[in-house]
């Protein structure tokens, strides 16, 4: 196992195949508003939730363009399916 660095994150390489990344951007955002959205209640509630829709939708949008590999791509697209029926479904 080896560990490189890249302009924008270290990966952790087995094979060729990452296993771990730093978050990025939006899933940072999606997570420090998760933690939002658990400790506030009512409508600042409702925001941090909308914004942990928007950050995820942006970061499954990344993966799928952009993606380390296969694994990476078919999580941001089971992530984007799962975000639009949830929506849909409310």
């Amino acid at each position: 196992m080896q560990t490189r660095a890249d302009s924008t994150k270290t990966v952790v390489d087995h094979n060729r195949f990452v296993i771990a990344q730093r978050p990025n951007a939006p899933m940072i955002i999606a997570i420090i508003a998760m933690i939002g959205e658990k400790l506030l209640a009512g409508a600042p509630s409702q925001w941090f939730h909308a914004v942990v829709v928007i950050a995820l939708v942006i970061w499954a949008y990344l993966e799928i363009s952009s993606g380390a590999n296969w694994f990476r791509r078919l999580l941001g697209t089971v992530v984007l399916a799962y975000e639009f029926v949830r929506l849909a479904l409310t």
